[in-house]
């Protein structure tokens, strides 16, 4: 196991443009379940607990900027906003962005694992951190950190631009359009061994080819091209 070093932990507040007062709210913020119950030291406190606090203040803050900027809108929508905002995937590409997957603190196997890249992993820590960043200041401090990191995706969200699950999406945008219309996700080459299997998938919207994926399963060659698909839309 190992652990970030204090350059790092010092780089990483410079990137942040916060530093913590109380450097050990950070090291519990990092610190996975896994290398909790592996280290030698006792009294090794886990992130879990954090993570909870920061998955309200994040809601909390989130909740604030969408109900002062998005006047016009009813609480049903405001709420789906939200829901996609504060989502894992959301938060995994938040997580990546700060270089989050550098730092956190895990166990032998969850190391072996891939864990350091594992969306649960990196989207539980990130909310562990703004739990650690609240304890060691204030809800003012928050929101304006929460604000920087996520403004990208708030806005994208706003827009209707926030979108993971692209087929359902394309599927939805298709059946509006009318009956008239047809759509099939065309399976065009399989290759690679057993276990490295390669699909190349291609849409078809009445008989006319759109977006190819490719990937190692199925579903993440067709999402690739309900995802091109769209943007050519």
């Amino acid at each position: 196991m190992s652990e970030p070093t204090a350059v790092q932990l010092e780089n990483f507040q410079d990137k942040l443009n916060y530093h913590f007062k109380d450097i050990r709210l950070l090291h519990t913020a990092l610190t996975h379940s896994t290398w909790a119950y592996e280290s030698a030291e006792e009294d090794v406190e886990e992130n879990e607990r954090m993570e909870f606090l920061g998955d309200s203040v994040l809601g909390l803050i989130i909740s604030t900027h969408l109900y002062n900027d998005q006047k016009e809108l009813a609480e049903g929508r405001l709420s789906r906003i939200r829901a996609q905002i504060v989502r894992e995937e959301t938060l995994y590409e938040v997580a990546k962005d700060i270089g989050l997957g550098d730092l956190i603190k895990l166990g032998v196997g969850e190391e072996r694992t891939g864990g350091r890249d594992k969306p649960s992993n990196l989207s539980d820590c990130l909310e562990a951190l703004l739990g650690a960043v609240y304890l060691d200041s204030d809800f003012e401090t928050c929101f304006k950190l929460v604000s920087r990191l996520f403004k990208k995706h708030y806005q994208l969200a706003i827009r209707g631009k926030l979108i993971y699950d692209y087929k359902t999406t394309l599927i939805e945008r298709i059946q509006a359009l009318g009956t008239d219309h047809t759509m099939e996700f065309k399976l065009v080459d399989e290759s690679g061994p057993v276990h490295e299997r390669v699909f190349t998938v291609t849409i078809f919207i009445d008989n006319k080819p759109y977006g190819t994926g490719v990937g190692q399963a199925k579903k993440v060659a067709e999402q690739e091209a309900a995802k091109i698909t769209l943007d050519m839309l």
